[in-house]
């Protein structure tokens, strides 16, 4: 595939230049030389004037020479050039009622402007995957309010995350390669790290095929083990202690590398290739995910010599030419109109025992709910009231035994427990007040609200 290059090059008419280019790699040129024969219909010169064309011929051939060298000069610079970018991190929230359901970000890119002009194809690719992006964020927002939404109802929650985190690896003429990482959290024991990869042409704005880089994929399996051996001295003693894990992630190699390795995380770096392993690639997530490098100069039988094109320079710093902006603002996304962050419900108490006092929280284990929408059973749960926990406007106080002004529902509940454990017949005395049906709102496990306590028939 011919590369298009940004600097003009100067046409020498005598000259036919045939470009040789794999990938983004360099361009050789040829000059084309007259066969000996010479056609039969040329007209007869003098000596003096096949000399004098000779000697501009010569001449032209020199310059043309010269010419040809500076070209390839140019091409080179081009291509070998860092590309200068900045990158910058963007936070969402998706809210309900000033509640956080759900966070995210999404990193943009964008080129330094000498270098959009440059390398136009490469801007235009960047600014789809930045909006492709966003747009991942927003649905995943979207697509998870409906779990959010039972979550809450059925007593607790946490809130979901899909978090990302920018890796720049190159940025030059030939390659622009990044890592994201990407940790995903559904409200479970923990969440999940994964990684997405991009290897583009910078003159196309296309991906580089991993074959394109790789040649001999038959070895990879044992070298990647090796490397990553090599690489963490805690990964090497978790394979001793569990080597069939090992044998799986070298058997579940060639399955990645297929098609072109579509299954397979990598980067294209200046001097190899980096590989990125998502939790639970090594067997289990305490080996956790995992990155294993394998250089151009380790393996030269394993790549084409398309890409290694620093193999007598000094590896360039990727952090001086990707600079990464201050963190954007924060954007919320608002969930449906319909989405309910509070449940009203009523509990039953028929005991103390079921509390747990302290002077920040209290708890209230294992109490029956039932919904004061359509009194449907929302089966046992485990509250809790804290200092955010307030008393309705609507709530008829003189039900609730000792109560006095200003007091809040973390500090009523505490006083009505110390004076039961003083002095249980004034405690008594106009009923035991911790004890009954309590409605309330709740988001979760946490009790938003109290709107009254009853007597049950």
């Amino acid at each position: 595939m011919i590369r298009k290059c940004f600097k003009t090059m100067s046409i020498v008419s005598a000259i036919a230049l045939s470009f040789s280019v794999a990938g983004c790699g360099d361009i050789a040129l040829s000059k084309e030389t007259d066969g000996d024969e010479k056609d039969d219909s040329t007209v007869a010169v003098t000596d003096e004037d096949t000399a004098t064309t000779d000697a501009a011929s010569d001449e032209k051939s020199d310059d043309s020479t010269t010419d040809k060298t500076a070209d390839e000069t140019a091409e080179e610079a081009d291509l070998g050039a860092p590309i200068y970018y900045n990158y910058q991190n963007n936070p969402y929230s998706f809210v309900a009622d000033d509640k956080e359901l759900a966070i995210g970000n999404y990193y943009t890119i964008e080129l330094e402007e000498s270098d959009k002009e440059n390398f136009p194809e490469l801007q235009n690719r960047l600014d789809e995957l930045n909006d492709e992006a966003q747009e991942e964020i927003v649905t995943f927002f979207t697509d998870s309010e409906d779990e959010i939404q039972e979550m809450i109802k059925s007593g607790w929650f946490l809130a979901y995350e899909l978090d990302h985190n920018y890796t720049p690896a190159r940025a030059d003429g030939r390659v622009f390669s990044y890592c994201l990482l990407e940790y995903l959290y559904l409200a479970g024991a923990h969440g999940v790290t994964s990684y997405k990869t991009y290897n583009i042409d910078p003159v196309t704005g296309k991906d580089i095929s991993f074959s394109s880089v790789v040649e001999n994929t038959k070895d990879l399996p044992d070298i990647i083990a090796d490397e990553l051996q090599k690489q963490s001295k805690d990964l090497k003693g978790y394979f001793e202690s569990c080597p069939s894990d090992l044998q799986n992630l070298k058997d579940g190699i060639p399955g990645r590398l297929s098609n072109d390795a579509e299954n397979l995380a990598w980067t294209l770096d200046y001097d190899g290739i980096t590989i990125y392993f998502e939790d639970y690639a090594m067997g289990s997530y305490a080996a956790g995910s995992q990155s294993v490098k394998i250089s151009f100069a380790d393996y030269p039988d394993v790549f084409t010599d398309t890409y290694i094109n620093y193999s007598d320079k000094d590896i360039p710093d990727i952090q001086t030419y990707a600079k990464e902006l201050k963190e954007a603002e924060s954007t919320e996304v608002a969930a449906s109109s319909d989405f309910q962050t509070t449940f009203k419900v009523r509990y039953t108490v028929t005991s103390e025992d079921v509390y747990d006092f302290s002077d920040t929280r209290i708890n209230i284990n294992e109490v029956d709910c039932v919904s004061t929408v359509n009194g449907d059973d929302e089966g046992t749960k485990w509250l809790y009231i804290d200092e955010d926990t307030v008393f309705d406007e609507s709530c008829e106080m003189e039900y609730f035994a000792f109560y006095e002004d200003g007091d809040t529902p973390l500090s009523w509940f505490n006083k009505v427990n110390e004076l039961r454990e003083t002095d249980i017949d004034s405690y008594t005395s106009m009923g035991p007040a911790l004890l009954g049906v309590f409605e309330v709102s709740i988001s979760g496990d946490h009790i938003e609200r109290i709107y009254g306590i009853y007597w049950w028939d």
